[in-house]
């Protein structure tokens, strides 16, 4: 072969190698471009369900803080993180159980029975893995119906917890603070 076949042959292959790594250089710059806007803001929601009168509430973001309000005709749900489900509204004589879950065992959250007209239920009270539980009113739960808080960081007690027979079971990781003298209604243990 020729010497100056090898040199074409050489500018041919480099011409083409220059020309993909500008339009690989081109991709990434439009790439970029396309992802230089700000992204949406995406929340976790809390999720209620409500069926034969237990009122379900699943938190679902961490350090979400949550509360439950008696006006004595309404139970009614507030949290930080937007609410989805069932709603944040219930008649309070619709609602004869309750059941809040932090079932992604995220971090921070609060869960506050706030003060108001007294909380009371005929089918248990749960209240698991939430990081602090307030219970600021009376919680009285009728029948054999259990009232138990589980796997939680600190529960703190302003108010009063009654049961006619089931069990009161009060789980810590921490802390368990009880500021009012407890009636000795119902189980402790």
């Amino acid at each position: 072969m020729f010497p100056w076949n090898n040199r074409i042959a050489n500018n041919l292959v480099s011409v083409r190698v220059n020309r993909l790594n500008n339009a690989k250089r081109s991709l990434k710059i439009r790439h970029l471009e396309f992802f230089e806007g700000e992204l949406e803001k995406r929340e976790l929601l809390a999720t209620t369900s409500f069926s034969s009168g237990m009122l379900s509430i699943n938190l679902n973001a961490s350090g979400e803080i949550v509360t439950l309000t008696n006006d004595g005709s309404k139970l009614n749900f507030s949290s930080t993180s937007a609410i989805t489900g069932a709603g944040s509204s219930f008649v309070t004589s619709g609602v004869t159980g309750l059941s809040v879950t932090n079932s992604g065992s995220l971090a921070g959250q609060s869960f506050n029975f706030c003060v108001g007209a007294t909380f009371t239920f005929s089918q248990s009270v749960s209240i698991s893995d939430v990081g602090l539980v307030l219970v600021n009113s009376t919680v009285s739960v009728g029948g054999y119906s259990a009232l138990t808080v589980l796997g939680a960081d600190t529960i703190q007690t302003a108010g009063t917890l009654t049961s006619a027979g089931g069990a009161i079971s009060l789980s810590a990781k921490a802390d368990i603070v009880i500021g009012a003298a407890q009636p000795m209604t119902g189980f402790m243990g």
